[in-house]
Formats: C-alpha cells, sequence, structure tokens
C-alpha cells in the first residue's frame, strides 16, 4: 500500500508524491483536514505538507482541498480523483 504526500503551496497543489509502504506511523486524514480547515480559517491562506497512509485518504484530502480552495487549487492534482 502506498502512502501519500500532498504539499499546498499558497492555496494552490504543487505537489502529490507516491512512497512505497514504511513503518513510520503517519498521522493520516483526520489531521491532515483539520489542519488544512484551521491554517485556513486562521490565515485565509495554506502552506504546508500533508501526509496521507493510502490512495482512499488522498482522494477524500483532494475532495476537501477542492471544497475549500476551489477546484482550481487542484491543479494537475485532479488526476488523482479519477480511477482507483
Amino acid at each position: 500500500m502506498a502512502r501519500y504526500s500532498v504539499t499546498i503551496d499558497n492555496n494552490r497543489i504543487t505537489d502529490v508524491e507516491a512512497f512505497g509502504h514504511e513503518d513510520d506511523e503517519q498521522l493520516g486524514l483526520e489531521w491532515a483536514l483539520s489542519e488544512l480547515k484551521d491554517s485556513y480559517r486562521h490565515a485565509r491562506t495554506v502552506s504546508a505538507t500533508f501526509s496521507l497512509t493510502d490512495r482512499s485518504e488522498l482522494k477524500q484530502f483532494l475532495s476537501a482541498v477542492a471544497s475549500l480552495l476551489g477546484h482550481d487549487a487542484l491543479g494537475d492534482a485532479s488526476r488523482h480523483l479519477v480511477g482507483d
């Protein structure tokens, strides 16, 4: 199972990387969504890197980014929302 890293810079996704399975503990979707919303609520801008544990979490996170920041924030990352 792959894990993913999503980098957002100034409200736009700039990088999505897939990594092989690692034993390191990942904070996962709940933490990522909380940080995304808190950052946006306080500063109206998001610039951070988020770790997700699998493709399902990646798709959920990208959907949340689109809902909060607008679909344009996804850029090329929108390709991760289609297919399995």
